[in-house]
């Protein structure tokens, strides 16, 4: 699935030893340097802090159950835009929302979103 998507960064997760590359040519451990000195950036980071579980989560889930985005949606009752953006962490679900896909997806480990 990885390689469909961006063959640069599949090809550049099976060389581990090699520094992990964007497409665009920078090194990831770069990018995350410079973001991490804006403090605007560090702001935003901690405000999506308490979504960002929930976002890989549900990232993860969709991906091993090979749904899409339309397809989880309706299993949940919910509409594709809402899991897009619970996929963005951008911000709070509700209860209710949460719970059927708490129900749908089931407990994940730590090592599960790994």
């Amino acid at each position: 699935m990885l390689s469909r998507l961006c063959p640069a960064l599949w090809y550049n997760h099976l060389n581990m030893n090699d520094p992990w590359i964007s497409p665009l040519g920078s090194e990831i451990d770069s990018i995350e340097a410079t973001l991490e000195a804006d403090p605007a950036y560090r702001e935003a980071r901690r405000r999506r802090a308490p979504y960002e579980y929930v976002a890989r989560a549900l990232i993860v889930y969709r991906m091993k159950a090979n749904l899409s985005q339309k397809e989880l949606a309706e299993r949940a009752g919910t509409s594709p835009a809402t899991i897009r953006r619970l996929e963005r962490g951008d911000n709070a679900a509700r209860h209710r929302t949460l719970k059927r896909l708490a129900d749908i997806v089931g407990p994940l480990s730590q090592e599960a979103l790994t």
